[in-house]
């Protein structure tokens, strides 16, 4: 059985992936996020241990968009008719230091 270091929750946003520096990023959504990770849906063929480079796209309180980037690992991957299911463990876990968008986010749910 799977155990998790950090608690999920549902989190949905838009999410672009990059999978190399310069590439063009694919289209994602988010599903669900914690500080150690994140799920996302996307119609892009991602791979189990991949790295990538998910970017949040946020509203702030006066509905300007936000983006956080952070870096993370393809860790399983459930391919569906309409989408990909992917789980990205972060490579280092979220601190508000550096992620305060989405870390405020985060703690407000």
């Amino acid at each position: 059985m799977e155990r998790r270091s950090y608690e999920r929750v549902g989190f949905h946003c838009r999410v672009a992936v990059a999978v190399r520096p310069g590439a063009v990023p694919i289209e994602a959504r988010s599903m669900d996020l914690s500080l150690g990770g994140a799920g996302i849906a996307t119609a892009a063929p991602l791979e189990v241990g991949q790295t990538v480079v998910l970017t949040f796209i946020l509203r702030d309180g006066r509905q300007q968009e936000v983006r956080d980037q952070v870096q993370g690992r393809v860790v399983n991957l459930k391919a569906d008719l309409d989408c990909n299911r992917v789980g990205v463990e972060f490579l280092e876990p979220l601190h508000e230091s550096k992620h305060p968008a989405l870390v405020g986010k985060l703690l407000a749910l």
